[in-house]
């Protein structure tokens, strides 16, 4: 291991304020990110930001919100346009001891404002698209003092609206930032808003650092393995990822831009060793054919969040090589999954699957040597033998400090230090964790609970399938469990056709009551991070009588058999 590295991995006295200078230090030169946008009003150079660059960037905004009145543990939140600057406007909250609250861009105005009242912002950062949505709102905006606009010299009545390209070129980029405590709260991240309204999850600087000096002992972060990311920005995940990748030296390139063609051609131009994406991202790039494009370069998928299906990965296995001999694939490309949530902070379990890869089955992992503890358990919190479905529980250093002025939410999830994640799942005798469903997303029927996310991932496996969901629908004494499919063009069978493969393939799927094929063009309703929002989903099939079951039908009429329609 490089002594830098190494370095970094022991220290027990940097903490989020002093990072980057750490990280910097004999590498001013050396460029450390670069994007698919311009962005002049920062000074940066369409090459990329260098270790000089970004040193001299975070101090001019940490100077511009020190002599605009940000004082220590001020709440800065940030809601704009996808974009790295979401990363060096929180970043420089943090070293200027102010505490960072990154919120995306798409969250709707009422909710964002919201939001930020009930963080205490009272700084916001945003750009004159953002500004002109929370005028046109008509919503009061009173309570926020100050907006710093990343892109313009808009005015707003009643509040002090600092043009960044016209004042940050006048701030020095010399900056001592003040003293921090390793734990100090340090950022204000949300929730995905898959079942409510999104949390306020706050993390101390500890968390950061030891997630990633966690993610340089397991990871093949290296400066020979530059890093491509393409992902909503404000995310805990992206901004402890670019934190990572300022920590190890390694050159990183934000796309900014998610749409599937996009990434793809950038990964064809770019060609990045190692490539970061949400499953989400994931799928749309699959759905859109990763034929045609040069990604031969990639040796590592990796992705964290919701874990991914089988079906896309085999599909991204099948392209790249993690090892080569005379240029020809000798290992394929390996895809990382890494178990987490912004609460966790860090990778709970870790997965690598590669092209014979045969083990999925929801199988989302083992803990590593740097990972936080992990186990299954009851409603009491009590330990589960293997094999029995429960609570997926963690516990360790890099954990949340809670749900920013939600106390009640945290003391629901939280037992002696361990954190419910909300999943439930079992573990086998190997030590291997198994995610089946989310709690509330679990459809309890008559005949006993069905979990969606095996039901889903046996769908996706059968032709013409682009997307699945299960969901509960209120019935008399029970509910029951439908399975919707998104379905490309094809003659796929009748809904009564796709029931019965699925049953025939997946022993989760034994209670499953109905299959519903959306119409074309529709798709399931998604939420601020992509995750499927099923909580929409109940309420519009509460609104919807269930279908008589048909007998399942081939085209010509005649009946199907299951397996046949499941393996064709």
């Amino acid at each position: 291991m490089f002594p830098k590295r190494l370095q970094f991995i022991l220290d027990r006295t940097v903490n989020i304020a002093t990072l980057m200078d750490t990280a910097i230090a004999g590498r001013e030169d050396e460029i450390f990110f670069t994007t698919d946008e311009k962005l002049p009003q920062y000074g940066i150079p369409d090459d990329g930001l260098t270790g000089a660059g970004l040193r001299d960037t975070v101090n001019r905004l940490c100077r511009m919100l020190h002599s605009h009145g940000v004082r220590r543990f001020d709440r800065v939140a940030i809601w704009k346009s996808n974009s790295l600057d979401y990363f060096l406007w929180s970043y420089s909250a943090m070293r200027r001891g102010a505490i960072s609250v990154p919120v995306n861009g798409r969250m709707p105005v009422q909710n964002f404002l919201n939001f930020i009242r009930n963080s205490g912002a009272r700084t916001i950062v945003t750009d004159c698209a953002g500004l002109q949505a929370l005028q046109d709102s008509g919503l009061p905006l009173d309570g926020i003092d100050r907006i710093f606009l990343t892109d313009g010299s808009t005015k707003a009545p009643g509040i002090d609206v600092i043009p960044v390209p016209d004042v940050f070129a006048q701030m020095p980029v010399d900056y001592i930032p003040p003293h921090m405590d390793r734990d100090q709260h340090v950022m204000i991240c949300h929730t995905s808003g898959t079942t409510g309204f999104p949390k306020g999850v706050l993390h101390g600087s500890d968390s950061f650092i030891l997630a990633a000096q966690g993610q340089m002992r397991i990871q093949f972060i290296t400066r020979r393995n530059p890093v491509m990311f393409a992902g909503w920005m404000n995310h805990h995940i992206s901004q402890a990822g670019c934190i990572t990748s300022l920590a190890a030296g390694v050159q990183t390139h934000v796309v900014t831009d998610l749409s599937a063609g996009h990434i793809l051609q950038s990964i064809s131009d770019w060609q990045p060793r190692l490539f970061f994406a949400f499953p989400d991202i994931y799928q749309n790039m699959c759905q859109t054919g990763l034929d045609g494009y040069n990604l031969s370069s990639v040796r590592m998928w990796m992705s964290s969040g919701d874990a991914m299906h089988e079906h896309y990965i085999r599909q991204l296995t099948a392209k790249g090589a993690f090892l080569r001999l005379f240029g020809k694939p000798l290992v394929s490309s390996l895809f990382m999954e890494f178990f987490g949530t912004s609460e966790i902070g860090f990778a709970a379990l870790v997965k690598i699957s590669e092209r014979r890869t045969r083990n999925f089955g929801r199988m989302v992992g083992r803990p590593t040597p740097a990972s936080p503890a992990v186990k299954i358990a009851d409603a009491e919190g009590r330990r589960l033998p293997a094999h029995k479905v429960g609570r997926m529980m963690v516990k360790g250093p890099t954990l949340f400090k809670g749900y920013w002025n939600q106390h009640d939410r945290t003391h629901d999830v939280v037992r002696d230090g361990w954190w419910w994640t909300g999943d439930v799942g079992f573990r086998d005798n190997f030590g291997r964790f198994y995610q089946i469903d989310r709690d509330v997303d679990t459809v309890n029927t008559a005949q006993g609970p069905v979990y969606g996310l095996p039901v889903e991932e046996e769908a996706l496996k059968l032709p013409f399938v682009q997307e699945a969901a299960l969901a509960a629908r209120p019935a008399s004494g029970a509910d029951e469990a439908v399975l919707l499919l998104q379905m490309a063009p094809g003659p796929a069978g009748s809904p009564a056709d796709l029931l019965a493969a699925v049953k025939a393939n997946c022993s989760w799927a034994q209670h499953l009551s109905e299959v519903i094929i959306l119409t074309e063009g529709a798709k399931p309703p998604r939420g601020l991070t992509g995750k499927v929002l099923k909580r929409e989903i109940r309420e519009q099939l509460r609104q919807q009588p269930a279908t008589e079951a048909a007998q399942p039908q081939t085209p010509a009429g005649k009946p199907a058999a299951a397996k046949e329609l499941a393996n064709a």
